[in-house]
């Protein structure tokens, strides 16, 4: 098996949101809470590194591209936080001179959209 490592900006992965199975039967549902998804935002407003996704490509006859071997929490928490599903914790600390306490995404300044939407994360 060949593993490719690549690395795509966030708005790439929005892009291919509805070519991604979230949950293959294998896979578990989602678990993480309101708080550590916030957290996975957090850390990409402040460019801290976050781990990296694994995608399998899938057979032609499935009507997916690719389904997520390891990185489903992190992509639902960034697909459903820019869909405005959740805001960040209203004591979160400022980023830089922002204040992003209580923020949904649409909420948050252009600078710091623009940072999520050009946030760089491997996908192997």
């Amino acid at each position: 098996m060949k593993i490719l490592h690549k690395t795509k900006k966030i708005s790439e992965l929005v892009k291919l949101r509805d070519e991604i199975h979230l949950n293959p039967a294998w896979q578990r549902g989602p678990v993480w809470s309101l708080s550590k998804q916030a957290l996975l935002i957090d850390s990409i407003l402040r460019r801290y590194d976050i781990p990296m996704i694994y995608l399998r490509e899938c057979t032609p006859k499935t009507p997916y591209k690719y389904e997520v071997v390891d990185g489903q929490q992190r992509l639902r928490s960034l697909w459903d936080f820019i869909d405005d599903e959740y805001a960040l914790s209203k004591d979160i600390e400022k980023v830089e001179r922002y204040d992003i306490g209580g923020k949904k995404y649409h909420d948050l300044p252009k600078t710091l959209r623009n940072r999520i939407s050009d946030f760089q994360v491997v996908v192997a």
